[in-house]
């Protein structure tokens, strides 16, 4: 398994970037909070959409533009390394430098996800549980220390009805347990 995912990476989305920028009439300077190993870092943009620059705390990175159908400007990043186009750029803490995700050899989670690895059921679980509490705190990790997965689930919302919750409910009860049986399948194959 592939640990160098893009999610684990700071990011920087360009289109968050240009809606920051359009407000303060193309060009700007501020502060892009960012979360990183768990701890909020903060990215001191300034970008230019006249001159097609953008600086990442203090890295120039240009930007490129397409044309759209419909008469309208697309903006994208433009990788220092490769020099291909990307609407999201990523930062290398080792080297202290940004590039795209093919540069440095970034996949994202979904990729690596089979139907036999436990978590892989954990996580769909997890997305069942915050269509009801998009605010909801759990993890993968959470399931294998509960004796009781519907104390994971969300209470019902007062707007929610009661046949959709029990059917959200039901679902996330299901991929738990496929979960718990992959679960103890793989830890029984690692007791003998």
């Amino acid at each position: 398994m592939n640990y160098r995912t893009a999610e684990k990476h700071l990011r920087v989305d360009l289109k968050s970037v240009i809606k920051l920028v359009k407000a303060h009439s193309n060009h700007c300077y501020m502060e892009y909070n960012e979360y990183y190993n768990g701890q909020k870092i903060m990215v001191f943009v300034e970008a230019d959409l006249n001159q097609r620059y953008c600086k990442l705390n203090g890295k120039l990175i240009e930007l490129t533009t397409t044309l759209c159908n419909y008469g309208s400007i697309r903006y994208w990043f433009t990788c220092p390394v490769c020099g291909g186009r990307c609407r999201v750029i990523y930062w290398q803490g080792q080297y202290d430098y940004w590039a795209c995700r093919k540069c440095l050899k970034l996949v994202y989670r979904s990729q690596q996800a089979t139907k036999s690895d436990f978590v892989f059921w954990y996580d769909k679980a997890i997305k069942v549980a915050h269509i009801i509490d998009s605010n909801l705190n759990a993890e993968p990790m959470d399931f294998l220390f509960c004796s009781h997965l519907w104390w994971l689930f969300p209470d019902k919302p007062k707007y929610m009805k009661l046949a959709k919750y029990e059917r959200l409910r039901n679902q996330f009860c299901k991929y738990a347990e496929i979960g718990q049986q992959l679960d103890q399948k793989e830890l029984s194959r690692l007791k003998l």
